[in-house]
């Protein structure tokens, strides 16, 4: 495990990035809508994901597949994490 001092530095920095940013992209988001409406800030928004996601990706390419540790259930449903589901067939004489 690593020392308190660690873990504090990284619950930080998820905190900096996943609850303090939130304002401003829904700033941006709303000055979007404001400018090019509701749909073109929807899509601006994703094209912005996506692009983040690319420039992550290429970045630090160990990010692309953490492999079976990190999802499990995607290897046992060779790569599809929603094929991985429970299927129960209820009669209409128990329900």
């Amino acid at each position: 495990m690593s020392s308190d001092e660690v873990r504090a530095r990284a619950l930080a920095i998820w905190a900096a990035a996943f609850v303090g940013m939130l304002p401003f992209g829904a700033l941006l988001t709303a000055g979007l809508t404001a400018v090019i409406g509701p749909g073109g800030a929807v899509f601006v928004d994703g094209v912005a994901v996506v692009v983040g996601a690319i420039v992550v990706v290429a970045l630090r390419p160990q990010v692309a597949w953490l492999g079976c540790a990190a999802l499990p259930e995607s290897c046992v449903a060779g790569l599809n994490p929603a094929a991985v589901a429970l299927e129960v067939e209820v009669q209409p004489s128990t329900a």
